[in-house]
């Protein structure tokens, strides 16, 4: 009888946890970019006029393929968690998904544009960094599994 991964209930719940909060801020950016996007057309702002509004438009897509990527990241993760020799994908996907949010949170802290409460920053911040640590200790006990396997006689 083989045994259960050590990593597998970390990276199944932390990988379910990325695909709903990828996807709810995904809908909070999409709002966001048609909110700004209608209030750019009532104002008037074309091409020639528009000043930051292209930037912000190009930062906020970002953010976009950002959470998109998170949700493949936690739907790969599902996936693999009964799969440790298949983490080493995950392993990196997490590495990849917390550098992004460390300079996310690094670069909204340096240009000052945190708009709301410092408290919900912080929490949202909080979130979006444990959720890829807890990602990479599953995949990381999950490929350790995987290893211990190999070298045990079966």
């Amino acid at each position: 009888m083989q045994q259960e991964a050590k990593g597998r209930g970390l990276l199944k719940t932390s990988g379910i946890l990325l695909i709903i909060f990828g996807g709810l801020a995904a809908l909070i950016l999409l709002g966001y970019l048609i909110f700004v996007g209608i209030a750019a057309a009532i104002v008037g702002l074309d091409g020639n006029n528009a000043g930051g509004f292209g930037y912000f438009a190009v930062l906020f897509t970002f953010f976009l393929l950002f959470t998109a990527f998170c949700i493949v990241t936690g739907a790969i993760g599902i996936h693999n968690s009964k799969n440790p020799e298949r983490c080493v994908s995950c392993l990196v996907m997490g590495i990849v998904a917390l550098v992004f949010i460390l300079f996310f949170v690094i670069y909204f802290l340096v240009e000052d544009m945190i708009g709301f409460s410092m408290w919900i920053f912080i929490v949202i911040a909080l979130i979006g960094i444990v959720l890829p640590v807890l990602y990479i200790i599953g995949a990381a006990l999950n490929l350790s599994s995987a290893k211990k396997r190999k070298e045990l006689p079966q």
